[in-house]
């Protein structure tokens, strides 16, 4: 007897899923960051929240639809909520602010005082494709935002018809899959045989090989070698192939933040349009042409002058008070302050899922050790973020300046240092100041730490956003400009040296009498 084939029974969701009008709203719904709020034949409970899916095999951390929902949620975030965006923005302007000026840290001091001309003054201002305003600091600036609201951003390394080299930036929805692409393996062409997961070509032990470029609405796609490209972001699982946006963490509570905002708002504005109440015995208008008379024509029937005038913009509400009757204003506990402790409870833990703190927005509440305590830590999460927008920096200017030696845009620097590394490749950055919250007692803790030797200086200029280098030689050329111009005075004047040099350097006039030649009066 033939065995029965076994029918393969579909969920509730797949079979809702075929109908054509699942996901539009019913008559009178609500639409919000949810999927299909209780919709009427969505599968859905009125408690449905959209979940990510996270995978438990290499690479797959979170499946490629979930990850484009995410990347679409977190951006939504970011645009819609003032204060998460402010909040991001923040904490990457104190990573990268106006700094991330190129230091020459190799030998020929020569070639690199030329390479860092060429990279300030020609290469940063131009090498974005998409030119103005999108110089490199400000390309630098918004990877970190996109380490936050896409979860990673992706550079390719390009150059134009005269060799000058530049950049190009793709976005998180620019790499991926092309929409027939069903199998997860390659077919064809010089990664063919390869997996291919969210757009990031690997090989078989997990290095990327290429970024699948997505081509118009996404139908096609162009791989390009990774090693002309730089997918960055902030990995927090093994083996895992794309970012996750940090704001993802919390769309929940961001939204759940958005819906209680927006009632609130109807509820205080239904509130404020209230003007009176009135009680009295029938909890209605009154109807008379007296009571509503600029003035009272029965005046023997009131003990006082009475008046009652209409008032446009706010409405009176009628209440049945039985025998008595009164007038009294709306109090109004809109939002509670239960209500605004929750919402602040939900705001915290959403700052928090990127990286930033909610003290840090409003700083009113926190005083003393706690400031201290949240700056160390502010410090930390910008300094992790650092670490991240170094490997993009360091991969252009490299690029930057191979290609320039190539061109003959820059001599070619043909040394290298002891353990084989190019000598044009030894490169640091100067980073923005630190954030401080108490500078007069960070400063005089600096100074005693650099007499116990426990400090350097080159430490407390980085605190500063300064480039210690720079400091010592531009400190070096006050001072030999100083002792020159006392020279010069004592000469001209006829005083001692020590004397024209306490006058330049103490600005005012030693206890001691000068005598001046009448030539020089």
């Amino acid at each position: 007897m033939p065995r029965k084939k076994k029918t393969k029974l579909k969920s509730s969701y797949q079979v809702a899923l075929q109908r054509e009008d699942f996901g539009k709203p019913s008559e009178g719904s609500a639409t919000d960051l949810y999927r299909h709020p209780q919709n009427v034949g969505s599968p859905e409970s009125d408690h449905y929240r959209p979940r990510s899916t996270i995978l438990h095999k290499p690479k797959d951390v979170v499946a490629e639809e979930d990850h484009k929902e995410l990347v679409a949620f977190s951006r939504q975030i970011f645009s819609q909520l003032g204060h998460v965006g402010w909040a991001i923005a923040q904490k990457n302007m104190y990573a990268v602010g106006n700094a991330w000026r190129p230091q020459f840290v190799g030998q020929n001091e020569e070639w690199g005082r030329q390479a860092e001309d060429w990279l300030v003054n020609k290469w940063y201002p131009a090498c974005d494709v998409r030119g103005e305003p999108y110089d490199f600091v400000t390309d630098l600036f918004l990877d970190a935002v996109a380490m936050d609201v896409d979860g990673d951003n992706t550079m390719a390394l390009l150059e134009n018809d005269s060799g000058f080299p530049q950049i190009r930036f793709l976005p998180a929805h620019f790499i991926g899959n092309p929409s027939y692409q069903r199998r997860k393996t390659i077919m064809e062409g010089p990664f063919q045989g390869r997996e291919s997961i969210n757009g990031v070509i690997f090989s078989n032990r997990g290095r990327p090989l290429a970024y699948n470029v997505m081509q118009g609405r996404g139908n096609t796609a162009n791989p390009m070698s990774a090693s002309k490209m730089q997918m960055l972001f902030e990995p927090e699982w093994n083996h895992q192939g794309r970012g996750v946006p940090r704001a993802a963490k919390s769309i929940l509570d961001w939204s759940d933040v958005q819906d209680i905002d927006n009632f609130l708002k109807r509820g205080v504005k239904l509130d404020s349009s209230v003007g009176l109440l009135h009680y009295n015995e029938t909890g209605e208008p009154e109807t008379s042409e007296s009571i509503l008379s600029d003035t009272n024509t029965d005046a023997d029937s009131y003990a006082d002058d009475i008046r009652i005038q209409s008032r446009e913009g706010g409405l009176i509400q009628y209440f049945k008070a039985g025998k008595g009757e009164k007038l009294e204003t709306l109090k109004s506990d809109r939002p509670h302050p239960n209500t605004e402790n929750y919402i602040q409870r939900l705001e915290r833990r959403g700052l928090l899922a990127i990286g930033w703190f909610y003290e840090l927005l409003d700083p009113s509440a926190i005083g003393g050790a706690s400031v201290r305590l949240i700056q160390n830590q502010a410090r930390t999460s910008i300094e992790n973020r650092q670490k991240t927008i170094r490997k993009r920096a360091r991969r252009a200017i490299i690029w930057a300046l191979s290609k320039a030696q190539q061109n003959g845009m820059l001599p070619r620097n043909r040394r290298r240092n002891a353990n084989g590394i190019p000598d044009w490749a030894m490169w640091d950055f100067e980073l923005p100041a630190q954030i401080t919250v108490d500078s007069g007692n960070e400063e005089k803790a600096d100074r005693e730490n650099l007499k116990l030797g426990t400090t350097t200086e080159q430490a407390i200029a980085a605190k500063k956003g300064r480039w210690w280098a720079d400091v010592k030689r531009q400190r070096k050329n006050e001072v030999a400009q100083t002792l020159q111009d006392a020279k010069d005075l004592a000469e001209e004047f006829e005083v001692s040296f020590d004397i024209a040099l306490k006058m330049l350097t103490e600005r005012q006039v030693p206890a001691t009498n000068i005598e001046v030649n009448s030539e020089n009066q």
